[in-house]
């Protein structure tokens, strides 16, 4: 790394390799290409993620990001790690107290922070944080400015609790400013004690999807359209309602979920019109949404 690049450590709810690139991904690539170093670090992998089996192949690509000490990208200007240790956060019992909450850093195989120093982000310019796992890094390194990113509304992730909620408020109140994507999460983080907020809203370059030439996905060559096409999450709070109320009413449509679908397999099963194919990388989305005629959010 360049001694004159500014430096940020960003840590994140997912991993630098998740099929789930988030608003944080883009948000590092940014950084990278206005002339930063950038550390990012996911949530730690721990004994309880090998619990379920439909995850098993991202805790293996996790788990082999933390025994390679990190990965390099971007022509090396960013460096990712995902932290290994005995516990983990989570609304489980033994795991969902304040203690697991604020200290697990400390039975990490490798303690994250002098990993972080030995890739060279002992000391940074920016600490961003999207992560309420991850307060910790607002002590363990030096910093000028801090930023905690309040993507959603964390109170319907399964790993959330009131410890969680307390961890989350704790970073809200300690850094110097809140990024926000919705009007209404800037009224709560202000009424969890945020000192500014930024209305942030999401976005992604259109460039990723449009005028490709990437040829449609065989997934979608047995299936009619015209198509509605939904890609992300499909967690508790996903309207599986709604999605089984317009297939009935639309019969001639094809919805078409691309995601972890455990959940949906179960709420959405029988329905003739609606296709569940799975979690897809990133890079293979461009051969889906150009197919459709209708996009799902």
């Amino acid at each position: 790394m360049a001694k004159d690049r500014r430096r940020a450590l960003m840590a994140c709810s997912n991993y630098w390799g998740s099929p789930f690139q988030v608003g944080s991904h883009r948000i590092a690539r940014e950084l990278v290409k206005d002339g930063w170093d950038v550390a990012f670090i996911g949530d730690p992998v721990s004994p309880i993620d090998f619990i379920s089996p439909s995850a098993r192949r991202e805790v293996g690509a996790r788990w082999s990001n933390h025994r390679n000490r990190g990965e390099r990208d971007l022509e090396g200007h960013l460096w990712s790690y995902v932290p290994a240790s005995l516990i983990a956060p989570h609304n489980r019992p033994l795991l969902r107290s304040r203690w697991v909450h604020r200290h697990w850093h400390r039975l990490a195989l490798s303690s994250p922070a002098k990993v972080a120093a030995q890739a060279g982000f002992g000391e940074v310019d920016l600490p961003y944080i999207d992560s309420f796992s991850q307060g910790f890094w607002l002590d363990a390194i030096p910093h000028r400015r801090s930023i905690y990113r309040m993507a959603d509304l964390n109170r319907f992730q399964k790993r959330y609790c009131a410890a969680a909620e307390w961890m989350e408020k704790s970073i809200i109140r300690r850094v110097d400013r809140v990024l926000t994507p919705s009007r209404r999460l800037s009224q709560i983080a202000e009424e969890m004690g945020a000192q500014a907020v930024t209305y942030f809203p999401n976005g992604g370059p259109s460039s990723d999807f449009l005028q490709t030439t990437r040829p449609r996905s065989e997934d979608l060559a047995s299936i009619p359209g015209p198509i509605a096409v939904y890609m992300g999450v499909m967690p508790e709070w996903f309207d599986f309602d709604l999605i089984r109320l317009a297939a009935s009413r639309l019969p001639d449509v094809s919805f078409v979920l691309i995601g972890p679908d455990r959940l949906a397999q179960t709420r959405l099963q029988g329905i003739k019109n609606v296709y569940l194919l799975g979690v897809r990388p990133y890079p293979d989305l461009p051969a889906y949404l150009p197919y459709a005629q209708v996009g799902l959010m």
